[in-house]
């Protein structure tokens, strides 16, 4: 099956571009025909510049137009399929070969430009027809391509986006947009429990002018707070991630990602729940503490314990590994940190089990 958007060579794209003239006007189309014959559009202005810069080009209502040239559109330029709901309109971009050294049917318009189409209730653009190197493109500024970000308008389901050749048409009422692509397409994430460790495996499929992630957790799946940060690769194509929390919440923890663009915009992925086992037998006081905080075992636990202190930065503040611990109390200092709320882990031997608690440090 064809797709929508077909990428086109950049080097071609951009000899194209050399020596066109830069445009601008208002431009209409009033008969069906060819975006190339002059007969197609209004007199008063003309077949639309090769590359068009704050223009304003509309297909009247009931006009069906056929894109057969290579052209470009930046600046402020508005393309709008359509005026009357009731007499709808349609932009075709049809096949034009196979010959990648040949000339294509391609509309480009420049990323970070602020482009926009508008697709008139009822009116389609359709590439059902479209070639392999024919179809809508977005040209970067370093080059190479990628899919403009789509803005849905009513009676368009967001769920299902028309990126990456995923359909051959767009039915309005719809308004897209080369102002920016989306940052980032989330394509997997998910968290395990690996001995007493949590893993966080995800993957994206597109990553553009992207920031950061913030890995985030909770205890309940409502408070949430940022364990980390992990800087994005950037990739076109996407790229995979992990991370290990090495110090899980007791019973349950609750994962999602946010990921910061580089304009701050933020989207939040699905949320993923883990359960840590336990160690039991054992109690931990006074806390509030004040100097110190001591931890005593029972007499059923054979195995060999790992305690870590941890502050809210997630930092490892202190660590001992304590052996034969059955009947014993570990006196675990605190009077040389600052007032606050920290984590305890008291980890086995193997990893496979462990508990969390928080205390409260005042002085």
């Amino acid at each position: 099956m064809k797709k929508f958007y077909t990428l086109v060579p950049i080097l071609l794209a951009f000899v194209l571009l050399a020596g066109q003239v830069l445009g601008q006007g208002t431009y209409t189309a009033i008969r069906t025909g060819k975006w190339s014959s002059p007969i197609t559009w209004d007199p008063a202005g003309g077949i639309p510049s090769q590359r068009c810069n704050n223009c304003n080009i509309t297909i009247s209502a009931g006009v069906n137009v056929t894109f057969d040239v290579v052209d470009t559109l930046e600046g402020n330029t508005v393309l709008q399929v359509g005026t009357d709901p009731a007499n709808p309109s349609t932009l075709t971009i049809p096949f034009s070969n196979n010959n990648a050294n040949a000339q294509h049917n391609v509309l480009n318009f420049y990323y970070a430009s602020q482009v926009k189409f508008i697709i008139y209730p009822n009116s389609i653009i359709t590439a059902a027809t479209t070639g392999r190197f024919d179809g809508i493109v977005v040209l970067l500024p370093w080059g190479g391509t990628v899919f403009p970000e789509i803005i849905f308008g009513n009676g368009i389901d967001p769920a299902t986006p028309l990126v990456n050749g995923s359909s051959q048409l767009w039915t309005g009422p719809v308004t897209i947009k080369s102002d920016g692509t989306l940052p980032i397409v989330l394509s997997k994430f998910d968290a395990s429990l690996s001995g007493n460790n949590v893993i966080l495996n995800w993957s994206t499929s597109l990553e553009l002018n992207f920031s950061h992630f913030e890995i985030q957790r909770s205890g309940d799946g409502s408070t949430w707070a940022t364990i980390d940060k992990m800087l994005g690769k950037n990739e076109l194509n996407g790229a995979s991630y992990n991370y290990i929390d090495e110090s899980p919440l007791h019973g349950n923890n609750y994962y999602r990602l946010l990921s910061v663009d580089l304009d701050g915009k933020s989207t939040l992925s699905p949320v993923k729940k883990v359960q840590t086992a336990n160690i039991i037998g054992f109690r931990y006081g006074p806390n509030p503490a004040n100097d110190h905080i001591g931890i005593s075992f029972g007499s059923n636990i054979s195995s060999n314990i790992t305690v870590r202190l941890i502050n809210q930065s997630g930092q490892v503040l202190h660590q001992r590994q304590l052996n034969n611990v059955a009947g014993t109390t570990y006196t675990l200092p605190t009077n040389g940190y600052p007032a606050g709320i920290y984590t305890i882990q008291v980890k086995n031997e193997d990893g496979s089990q462990s508990t969390v608690f928080r205390v409260l440090v005042s002085h």
